[in-house]
C-alpha cells in the first residue's frame, strides 16, 4: 500500500530525469498550464505545490514521489503482489482544508503562502526533517504565526492518518495471507499506528465528503 490516490498515481511513472530537466526550466507559463481548469483556491494551492516540487528538485536533484516509485518497481518483482492506493483523493483533501476556514482565515493563509520567504533548503536541512521533534516544532511555529494552519494540518495530516489506517486495515482484511507493506511519509506513521484497527467504514465516509 502506498500513500497515493488515483489523482496522483502518475507519480509512479514519472521520469525522474525529465522532471529534473523541466524543473530547471519551470516558468509562469508552465505553471498556468498545470492549474488550468481549477478554481482559484485549488489552483493556487496546486501551483504552490508544483513550485515547491520544482524548487526542491533544483536544489537537491531529486524528483517527488521517489519512495513510492521504488515501492512500485519492487512490487512488480514479487509474484502475486498487488498494489493498493491508500490515500484519500487529493482534491477532497484540498476542498476540505479550505472549507474548514472562515473568509478571514482563508485570507490569512493565502497571504502567508504568497508572501512567506522559505528558508534555503539543502541536504543538511533536509536531514533535520527526519527528526519528528524538529518537524513538530516547525508545525508549532507556523501555527503561532498563522493559527488557521492548525485546521489545515488537521485535514492534511490527522484526517488522512485515519484514511490511511483504514486502507491498511482493508488490505490486511482482504488478502489471503496478510503480509502487507505500507509505504507512507514519516509524518503519517504515528497517526496510522494510533488509528490502526480502530477505524470503521462509518468513520471514514464523512471524511470523503
Amino acid at each position: 500500500m502506498i500513500e497515493l490516490c488515483r489523482q496522483r498515481v502518475s507519480l509512479l511513472e514519472l521520469d525522474d530525469k525529465k522532471f529534473l530537466e523541466d524543473a530547471k526550466n519551470f516558468d509562469p507559463k508552465k505553471l498556468r498550464q498545470a492549474v488550468k481548469g481549477q478554481n482559484f483556491v485549488s489552483g493556487m494551492l496546486h501551483a504552490m505545490l508544483l513550485k515547491t516540487y520544482a524548487d526542491i528538485a533544483k536544489e537537491l536533484g531529486v524528483a517527488p514521489g521517489g519512495e513510492f516509485r521504488r515501492a512500485y518497481h519492487e512490487m512488480k518483482k514479487i509474484p502475486g503482489c498487488k498494489l493498493f492506493l491508500g490515500d484519500r483523493p487529493i482534491q477532497i483533501t484540498i476542498a476540505r482544508a479550505f472549507q474548514s476556514l472562515s473568509v478571514i482565515e482563508l485570507g490569512q493563509v493565502l497571504y502567508h503562502l504568497t508572501n512567506a520567504k522559505p528558508k534555503p533548503l539543502d541536504k543538511y536541512q533536509l536531514e533535520k526533517y527526519k527528526d519528528r521533534d524538529f518537524v513538530h516544532a516547525q508545525f508549532e511555529e507556523i501555527i503561532r504565526d498563522v493559527p488557521a494552519f492548525k485546521k489545515i494540518f488537521h485535514v492534511f495530516v490527522d484526517e488522512r492518518d485515519k484514511c490511511l489506517a483504514y486502507s491498511l486495515q482493508e488490505c490486511v482484511r482482504t488478502v489471503e495471507k496478510p503480509r502487507v507493506l505500507a509505504v507512507v511519509g514519516m509524518g503519517h506513521v504515528d497517526g496510522i499506528i494510533k488509528y490502526f484497527g480502530k477505524m470503521k467504514q462509518e468513520d471514514i465516509v464523512p471524511l470523503l465528503l
